[in-house]
């Protein structure tokens, strides 16, 4: 039996809850978006105070964490419930992640990384191993969403 969504009355249009929240999901996952394709460009580094650049040496915690973070997005914005999509977007973000590497060969103060790509790798790849775990990706939608 599927769940009843809570509907909201905006001038006599119904708009049910979970639209709400994919329209906010993809948003975010815009935002997202554009925040990795600029950071990936600049130097973020030299803007840091040296307290934090010591944390985050390599940056490869950054790539991990940013990936998961951009795979959830695309997952709530666009493919819940899909195995098929979710690998589709899964391996679609990869390839993003591939190409703002090898477009840092063409900006001086960057530099071209595999293991910025592995770890872009780790982060989809631990969100695809939650996934499976909470069993959503088998077409078990959590009861909350």
């Amino acid at each position: 039996m599927k769940r009843k969504y809570e509907v909201i009355n905006q001038g006599g249009s119904a708009i049910e809850k979970t639209d709400v929240m994919v329209t906010w999901a993809r948003i975010l996952f815009g935002g997202w978006l554009l925040l990795t394709s600029i950071l990936f460009l600049i130097n973020y580094r030299a803007l840091l105070p040296p307290e934090i650049y010591r944390l985050i040496k390599q940056g490869y915690v950054l790539h991990v964490a940013g990936f998961f973070v951009g795979s959830v997005l695309a997952w709530f914005a666009f493919t819940r419930c899909s195995r098929v999509k979710t690998g589709i977007v899964c391996a679609g973000l990869f390839a993003l992640g591939g190409l703002f590497e090898t477009c840092q060969l063409l900006v001086s103060y960057r530099h071209f990384s595999f293991k910025d790509i592995l770890a872009n790798g780790l982060g989809i790849g631990a969100f695809e191993q939650t996934i499976r775990y909470t069993g959503s990706a088998r077409g078990k939608c959590p009861a909350s969403w």
